[in-house]
């Protein structure tokens, strides 16, 4: 069917779509393509019956032509987009752009750089009150007297207590000479002490006479004898 008008593309007809139907989210793409060919069978009829063939081949020739169209659309688009990026506008804009990002960072930093400084400045005008406080703050002195005196005391116990082992380690020492030199140690060895009858200690045997009484004395008791004869060495 084709229609007596001027126009070349309304000269074969044309399909109303309504717009509730090309507007409903809820109906799918597929179905409006559907839809609108059935439309275009029924034209002025309120009926149609095209074969399930024709109208799958309605649809796919309808599909290929969309996808045509939107492949096309889209390397449009992409061109644009392409011209844009190289048009020498834009390179100054991407220029402005960088040169404003690189500012805004140079900003920041000086920023930050400042307030760092005035953190400083303020630790240090609080810090140096503080310091003459904590001078004349009595805990402190009287921890740092504690502290002087745990160090003064730690410096004499240690050369304290080396003489003090020094002098133990003499007076060991002695005490073995002494121990050594103790008659009973001697007598323990199997010595004996020999005592004239005036009780005096004999050292030399011309000092007694024969027949004269002796006592020795041992490491366990006296023994009362009668010097016999003088022997020579």
């Amino acid at each position: 069917m084709k229609l007596n008008t001027a126009d070349p593309i309304a000269r074969h007809g044309f399909t109303q779509l309504p717009n509730f139907i090309l507007r409903n989210s809820e109906i799918s793409a597929n179905a409006k393509t559907a839809y609108a060919l059935l439309l275009s069978f029924a034209w002025h009829n309120n009926l149609c019956f095209p074969g399930q063939e024709r109208l799958a081949e309605q649809i796919e020739t309808l599909e290929n032509d969309l996808g045509k169209v939107m492949r096309y659309s889209l390397l449009r688009r992409r061109q644009q987009l392409t011209e844009l990026i190289a048009h020498r506008g834009f390179q100054t804009l991407r220029i402005r752009l960088a040169q404003a990002e690189q500012r805004s960072d140079e900003l920041a930093d000086r920023l930050e750089q400042a307030a760092r400084e005035a953190l400083r400045r303020a630790r240090r005008r609080w810090e140096q009150p503080h310091a003459f406080l904590a001078h004349f703050d009595l805990r402190a002195r009287q921890e740092r007297e504690w502290l002087r005196l745990n160090r003064l005391s730690a410096a004499l116990l240690h050369p304290m207590r080396l003489l003090l082992a020094q002098k133990r380690g003499r007076m060991e020492s002695l005490r073995g000479e002494l121990e050594q030199l103790n008659p009973t140690a001697i007598l323990q060895r199997g010595y004996a002490i020999v005592f004239d009858a005036a009780g005096k200690v004999l050292k030399d045997a011309a000092h007694v006479a024969p027949g004269e009484e002796i006592t020795l004395r041992l490491a366990r008791g006296r023994l009362a004898a009668v010097a016999r004869k003088i022997l020579a060495e």
